[in-house]
């Protein structure tokens, strides 16, 4: 009975484990479509300077220029990011989670029905009189 429980315990955990990396993998997808939307807008809001720099006669080379922060040599190398996943793929992850997560309730299910069946008592109590 213990072992069923511990059994029962470790796929609670593991099944967990699964649940708190989805909600990584959709964060982390969130906080990409953020940024992307981000750096949309300030593309469009660039561009918008821009016309309008234009239909007031401003030059390009008559605006002051920002100095850049750092020469490149300088600056940190950025650190590798993980690969961008395609919508294809994060649906075949996310199937494949919801593959694992439904096995793993199925056998919670099997184990909880094991260890009623193996309680019942093997013969029917008599009747009280």
């Amino acid at each position: 009975m213990a072992n069923v429980r511990l059994e029962r315990l470790a796929m609670d955990a593991m099944l967990d484990r699964r649940e708190r990396a989805l909600k990584d993998v959709r964060r982390e997808t969130q906080a990409r479509e953020q940024l992307e939307r981000v750096r949309q807008k300030e593309e469009e809001h660039a561009l918008k300077l821009a016309a309008a720099g234009r239909k007031e006669g401003i030059s390009q080379v008559e605006k002051p220029m920002k100095a850049p922060l750092a020469p490149a040599a300088l600056r940190a190398p950025q650190s590798p990011q993980k690969p961008v996943l395609s919508e294809l793929q994060r649906e075949v992850k996310l199937q494949e989670f919801v593959k694992k997560q439904q096995a793993a309730h199925d056998k919670r299910i099997a184990v909880n029905a094991r260890i009623k069946e193996r309680d019942k008592p093997s013969v029917p109590l008599p009747r009280p009189p």
